[in-house]
């Protein structure tokens, strides 16, 4: 087993000037983008807010703090996004050649299933017992289900925008010829590492310049095998 792993430790979320700095990412950050509706902004601060709650991540007792956190999170992720660009994202995206996934002909759904699958590797790696006292590990799970969900909604706008249905965005997500390559990724060891190996550096580039923009020289990112 491969652990997903992006951040080694000084994370602005578990420093004590988190709100300081989450503040004043919040004053300099631009408004949300157009792809990234003030309801969907709202609903993925408090679930990424939740999580590392759950998890036991960033300051106790301070809820506020852990909002404001996520916040300057979710808007750096948002920003980094933008630069990128379409082009940047699918260069992006992870291969999984090896595996015969879903095809409609359509680079935005076909690139959504691609980056779906290393959401699949990181839920898996929340909830593995073998992480659950991995700091590391336990932030990297839930900072990169946040960044590939908002990768996808990033490739929703171009989608819908151009006159597609947006109900054909969960059809392809949840084609029933994904459920036996979600089997064997659950399943088999050497399928979920392989599957790991192939998202660590993907997390691992969606991450890093979010991190450094909302924690500064506290929050370095390091590549780890």
């Amino acid at each position: 087993m491969r652990k997903l792993s992006t951040v080694v430790f000084g994370l602005i979320f578990l420093a004590g000037g988190l709100a300081s700095s989450a503040r004043a990412s919040d004053a300099a950050a631009p408004a949300p983008p157009s792809w990234l509706p003030p309801q969907i902004e709202v609903s993925l601060t408090q679930q990424l807010a939740n999580r590392m709650k759950h998890f036991g991540l960033g300051p106790a007792n301070d809820d506020q703090k852990l909002l404001a956190g996520a916040r300057a999170m979710i808007r750096a992720i948002a920003a980094d996004l933008d630069a990128r660009g379409e082009d940047g994202i699918e260069k992006l995206a992870p291969d999984f050649s090896g595996f015969e996934l879903p095809q409609s002909g359509q680079r935005e759904l076909d690139l959504m299933v691609r980056y779906n699958v290393c959401n699949l590797a990181l839920y898996m790696q929340s909830l593995d017992p073998a992480f659950q006292d991995d700091v590391n590990a336990k932030l990297t799970s839930v900072l990169g289900l946040t960044a590939v969900t908002m990768v996808i909604g990033y490739l929703r706008d171009p989608f819908v925008h151009a006159g597609n249905d947006a109900a054909q965005i969960e059809a392809h997500l949840t084609d029933p010829n994904l459920q036996p390559i979600f089997d064997r990724i659950q399943k088999e060891p050497e399928i979920r590492a392989s599957v790991e190996k192939t998202c660590q550096p993907v997390i691992t580039t969606l991450l890093e310049g979010p991190l450094n923009q909302v924690g500064g020289d506290q929050a370095a990112p390091s590549r780890t095998d």
